[in-house]
């Protein structure tokens, strides 16, 4: 009985090498049927199987790219402004900038950091799914932006999220509910700018019940008419403000400084208006706040920390979001935020969460059509608004076994380009700036990102450095071509 075993597994193992070698020498066995029909059998290259890969990747490009990259951000530059031209970045190959009747697709924006960050905050506000939740990859940015042209704060700062922040920490009560233009959609559209909008428990505002997805537990949990917000912020500010909509019976709001008695500011708010942004004014602007709300809740959009004059950066990230549900925003309501914020840069940096859905030119032309009808949108929200879009960056996925590019992002890359510049939009194309075609085995490789595409710390610092340097050394060309004082 043993000789019989051991027979069979010896059998076993012989044909298994054959197999093996063959796989080697031939990838795909054709075997005859009846009736002149065959089967195919496809191995998996030996190589692969072993874990070997006897034909690797040539990610020289890649290889020297990141090199360059990291060798640029170990030096320290954080104390300098720049005052000089840099002509390569200038003419930067990864940036196309169209002009609609000889006006360039950001010269609104430098036309708003010359004149107006000097005496008051312009605003840009970063769209973007988990590449940048959590003030990821915004923070650097705002950080550049503070250095340069001044200002204070974090910006926007939602009431509740899933993603914890790097640049604060935040404990919010439990009855506060969320609504994105990706989750718990509101039929009325009456969300923030930044596409999302809260309300704590015993609100009365307009929702339409039919068309909202929510757990009714969730948002009735807790003290009723009462809800609160505990911040420690690692950004000084000099001015906080509430914005809201809908406020048709009084909402009092009391600000402490947390696990203190003593009221750092209060405010009422009541106005039945669909966007109002109101100050509420502080004895002293501590760090660590506890904000409590009292009252019928109406539609709030979120609160900031700001500083008087110069550039905040608002972080917009929604988690899974493919930016076509921003078109849900009522469009007057957009009109309105973009104004009386103040918001002259919009950066859309979208399109990673499609990646792996294309497969074919109907899914391609269905994401050019909708992400041409958000480009169009913001534009039509405001004439006087700049519209820079991040176009995908490479994302890695298994094939026969081996991490390769997904096959569709040079056209993904493609049809995001020509809608950007079609709608009169600046367009960073991410892609080729990583390397191209498996570039992010190289970004991986080196630490700078996951084989998924997402940025880690390191590769965060070092594409917001050269996003806020293509912008920059755009604004100081745009000071030279119009004999601007610098």
């Amino acid at each position: 009985m043993k000789n019989k075993q051991l027979e069979t597994v010896l059998i076993l193992i012989f044909t298994g090498a054959i197999l093996a070698i063959y796989s080697f020498l031939n990838p795909s066995i054709t075997f005859p049927l009846l009736k002149g029909e065959t089967v195919n059998l496809n191995f998996l290259p030996f190589d692969k199987l072993m874990g070997l890969s006897l034909n690797t990747t040539d990610n020289s490009k890649a290889d020297s790219i990141t090199d360059n990259l990291l060798a640029k951000n170990t030096v320290d530059t954080t104390s300098k402004k720049t005052t000089v031209v840099d002509e390569k970045i200038a003419d930067n190959a990864f940036l196309s900038l169209p002009s609609v009747n000889g006006k360039g697709a950001l010269d609104d924006f430098f036309s708003a950091l010359q004149f107006e960050a000097p005496k008051t905050v312009v605003r840009i506000g970063h769209y973007g799914d988990s590449q940048i939740e959590g003030d990821r990859i915004t923070s650097n940015i705002r950080n550049k932006f503070v250095n340069e042209f001044g200002g204070e704060g974090v910006g926007f700062v939602p009431f509740d999220d899933i993603a914890e922040c790097v640049t604060y920490t935040r404990e919010s009560s439990k009855n506060w509910k969320k609504f994105t233009v990706f989750h718990d959609k509101i039929k009325t559209g009456m969300y923030g700018l930044s596409g999302m909008s809260f309300m704590y428990s015993g609100g009365k505002g307009d929702i339409a019940d039919e068309e909202v997805v929510t757990d009714e537990s969730e948002i009735s949990s807790g003290r009723k008419d009462h809800a609160t917000i505990s911040l420690s912020l690692r950004n000084k500010y000099s001015r906080l403000s509430v914005q809201y909509g809908n406020a048709l019976e009084p909402c009092t709001i009391v600000v402490h400084k947390t696990g203190k008695k003593e009221k750092l500011g209060e405010i009422i708010l009541q106005s039945d208006a669909d966007f109002v942004e109101q100050e509420i004014p502080l004895s002293t602007n501590e760090k660590n706040l506890t904000i409590s709300f009292k009252g019928p809740s109406p539609m709030f959009y979120g609160i900031s920390f700001d500083g008087k004059k110069g550039v905040q950066v608002d972080n917009y990230g929604i988690r899974g979001h493919s930016g076509n549900g921003l078109m849900k925003i009522k469009d007057q309501l957009l009109a309105q935020e973009i104004k009386k914020s103040n918001t002259r840069l919009m950066i859309l940096q979208f399109g990673a969460n499609t990646i792996p859905y294309v497969k074919n030119e109907k899914t391609l032309n269905y994401i050019a059509q909708e992400f041409s009808k958000l480009f169009k949108k913001f534009k039509r929200a405001n004439e006087n608004i700049s519209i820079l879009v991040i176009g995908v960056g490479d994302m890695a996925t298994r094939i026969d076994g081996e991490y390769t590019s997904y096959p569709m992002i040079p056209q993904i890359r493609d049809v995001l380009k020509k809608s950007a510049l079609d709608a009169g939009c600046a367009y960073f194309d991410m892609y080729e700036y990583m390397g191209g075609k498996d570039a992010i085995l190289s970004w991986s490789k080196k630490g700078l990102a996951s084989k998924d595409g997402h940025f880690s710390p390191k590769g965060q610092e070092i594409v917001a450095d050269e996003i806020f340097n293509t912008l920059n050394n755009k604004f100081k060309h745009f000071q030279k071509k119009y004999h601007l004082n610098t």
